[in-house]
């Protein structure tokens, strides 16, 4: 039987991942809607899958409607990601993650099953050990209307939200902005990484594992349903400077720790991952390996065109 999914930004950092795992299967026929803003080549190797279809559009725009109504499943990951991006376009990123969230969520019937990309950014400072019913803090513009659209995707009971932490790691559509991934950067350029807020405490989640988790949540969908799920490892709760050290197994550089700085995307917080860990859910990738696989595509000349984010 076809399962028809739509993935908004499916050319994206995730997405393009994602894409790559469903169209595996010769079930499900997967349609990408993205406005292509950092170019096609992320799903270019799919393009010849006789399960795969690509459509440029605006998750703002009405147009999305005859996709969505087609679907068995809406995977909603398009958004305005990332502290840097949504500060310096702040209008841009209240329209995208907050009216197109609502946009993409009128035209659903109630069979549909609707997975919304969440971040762990909107627990902010919390400093406690936050579950899915821990108070959020969220900081950044991007934490607040990212949970804005959690908010109205959780008004229907056929919808899951996920909390992600951090990602790292390489993708078809590659970024700069992760933390991991720009710390291991620095280190390498400069040899030297300014460290503020050093006791400062992350979680994260490989890009591969990050993908998986929409796997399991399309699979276990009637247990999970109408449920905000953190999505981690919990292997991987780390302070900054406890990720730096990690980093210098691998590079030669030296900390320069600054007390006049504060993080302008403030987090600081351990995350509580038991919840999707009981739906059977288990990253496999640690900060070890993806550091390694990041060291193979920064050894390679140009780069660094592919990584921007804003």
């Amino acid at each position: 039987m076809t399962v028809n999914i739509l993935i908004t930004g499916g050319a994206g950092y995730i997405g393009s991942i994602l894409c790559q795992k469903l169209v595996q299967n010769n079930e499900n026929h997967v349609t990408v809607y993205d406005n292509f803003s950092f170019g096609v080549d992320p799903i270019l190797h799919l393009i010849d899958r006789d399960n795969f279809n690509v459509v440029e559009g605006d998750i703002r725009a009405e147009r999305i409607k005859n996709l969505i109504v087609k679907a068995d499943v809406v995977i909603h990951l398009a958004a305005l990601v990332g502290y840097p991006a949504c500060e310096s376009n702040p209008s841009n990123a209240v329209s995208t993650n907050v009216d197109g969230t609502q946009n993409v969520l009128k035209y659903l019937s109630p069979s549909q099953m609707f997975l919304y990309a969440s971040t762990g950014s909107v627990y902010g400072k919390g400093k406690d050990f936050c579950s899915e019913d821990a108070t959020v803090h969220p900081q950044s513009l991007y934490a607040i209307t990212k949970y804005e659209g959690e908010q109205k995707a959780m008004q229907r009971e056929n919808s899951i939200a996920l909390r992600f932490a951090t990602v790292f790691g390489i993708s078809p559509r590659m970024r700069m902005d992760l933390l991991v991934n720009d710390l291991l950067f620095q280190a390498l350029r400069n040899k030297a990484v300014a460290l503020y807020e050093k006791g400062a405490r992350r979680t994260f989640l490989h890009s591969q594992d990050a993908a998986e988790s929409y796997l399991l949540a399309m699979d276990r969908f009637e247990h999970m349903k109408g449920e905000i799920y953190n999505i981690g490892n919990p292997k991987l709760n780390l302070t900054k400077h406890e990720l730096l050290v990690k980093i210098q197994k691998y590079v030669d550089f030296c900390i320069v720790e600054e007390n006049f700085d504060t993080d302008l995307d403030a987090r600081d917080y351990i995350v509580d991952f038991s919840k999707i860990e009981n739906q059977g859910y288990s990253p496999k990738v640690d900060i070890d390996d993806g550091i390694k696989e990041l060291l193979k595509l920064y050894s390679l000349p140009g780069f660094y065109r592919y990584m921007r984010n804003a």
